[in-house]
């Protein structure tokens, strides 16, 4: 039962941060208007 629990919790914890990635890159893509595509490579290729 324990595990169960805890895989929805990851689950949710995935979805939560998934949610939160795509708005950040929707909101950084209308602030310098560029694509969502282009604002994700930028963010992509700046973090590494």
């Amino acid at each position: 039962m324990e595990t169960v629990l805890k895989k929805k919790e990851l689950d949710r914890e995935a979805g939560d941060r998934i949610s939160f990635i795509t708005f950040i890159i929707s909101q950084f893509a209308r602030a310098y208007k560029m694509s969502r595509q282009d604002a994700y490579r930028y963010l992509k290729n700046t973090a590494e």
